[in-house]
């Protein structure tokens, strides 16, 4: 049916890997939701035959009288008939395949209509913090079809946010192990802003800046407004067209003076979910006046710039103003490690 019918489960920046021979569990949730999403004007128990709560059956195990996959599925093929059953498994398949084939980025669930742990999670610390959330605005990113893209506001190049894996030599360089050097992010929630000063137009550029996801409550004085600060190329508000990029600098401190002086050297930015489960990042979507731009090669994360020129990995607006904060993006990995 839907989830035998092929398509891409993208993992990874580029464009994805297909489902693997044995789909796991983190697989079949994304499908169902996907499914969900695309399929909400049916009725509930048409969309994805809730298969959240399907069996993981391996192929060479699949068929026959006492297939567990067969045995969950039976009641909606009795329920509906055979012909029309077969219709709908197929109409779940294309609406399945139709998202993969996206390009660009992979939008999901608009608004945040599904409201669960996590999506409610992002909308209250920022609710919390900045408290202007634009509901309509709020969305997940899955796996991007592409690495740059054009975006469809600003008409410039962009850089869609994407699950999987972030990580960069640099780290595993200054002695953290691959494994903490890594975060594999599963979900991607962004928690849009009312913010009548973004402006989305072709003399913007759609650019991202990484923060410490542990001191995000500090930004309630200031609200969601960017104050200049020194940096390497001068004072100014810096930031990326990467979303890697953005993404290594919101998961653990570089080196810097600063972080030298006070002993922080690769020290966790990312924070923690209440119950434990989740390590997350925070990245903001900006859109900065194109004309206040300055670009600069000299970046750390060399391997994570998202196929951006070093020359344009790094950029400077030395006016805050000049740089509009519109999103905040909750990058979400299991927590494997706390520290």
């Amino acid at each position: 049916g839907a989830v035998a019918g092929g398509g891409g489960v993208g993992r990874g920046g580029g464009g994805g890997n297909c489902i693997g021979s044995v789909p796991g569990r983190r697989d079949m949730n994304l499908v169902a939701r996907i499914l969900e999403d695309r399929l909400s004007p049916w009725q509930e128990r048409l969309r994805n035959f809730d298969l959240q709560a399907a069996p993981l059956v391996a192929p060479d195990r699949a068929g026959g009288p006492d297939c567990p996959w067969l045995a969950h599925l039976r009641p909606y093929h009795a329920w509906l008939g055979g012909a029309l059953f077969a219709e709908l498994c197929a109409a779940q398949a294309v609406a399945w395949q139709g998202f993969w084939r996206q390009k660009g980025a992979r939008i999901l669930d608009r608004g945040l209509k599904a409201g669960d742990a996590l999506q409610s999670f992002a909308l209250q610390v920022v609710g919390g913090v900045w408290g202007s959330i634009d509901r309509a605005h709020s969305q997940e990113y899955c796996d991007r079809g592409a690495t740059k893209i054009v975006h469809s506001g600003t008409l410039s190049e962009y850089t869609p946010p994407s699950c999987g894996p972030i990580k960069s030599s640099y780290w595993t360089g200054l002695g953290v192990s691959e494994e903490r050097a890594t975060a594999d992010i599963e979900r991607v929630v962004r928690v849009g802003l009312v913010n009548s000063s973004a402006v989305f137009d072709a003399e913007h550029l759609p650019l991202y800046h990484g923060l410490a996801a542990n001191a995000f409550d500090g930004w309630a004085k200031s609200g969601a407004n960017f104050q200049a600060y020194p940096g390497k190329f001068g004072e100014g508000v810096y930031l990326t067209p990467s979303f890697q990029m953005a993404c290594m600098y919101a998961f653990r401190t570089p080196k810097t003076v600063a972080s030298l002086a006070d002993n922080n050297l690769a020290a966790p930015r990312f924070a923690s979910t209440p119950d434990g489960r989740w390590n997350y990042l925070i990245c903001l979507q900006v859109m900065a006046d194109a004309k206040a731009v300055t670009k600069f090669a000299g970046t750390a994360f060399t391997d994570a710039g998202d196929g951006w020129d070093l020359e344009a990995q790094i950029s400077v607006v030395r006016s805050a103003a000049e740089a509009q904060i519109y999103g905040v993006l909750f990058c979400f990995f299991p927590q494997t490690f706390k520290d």
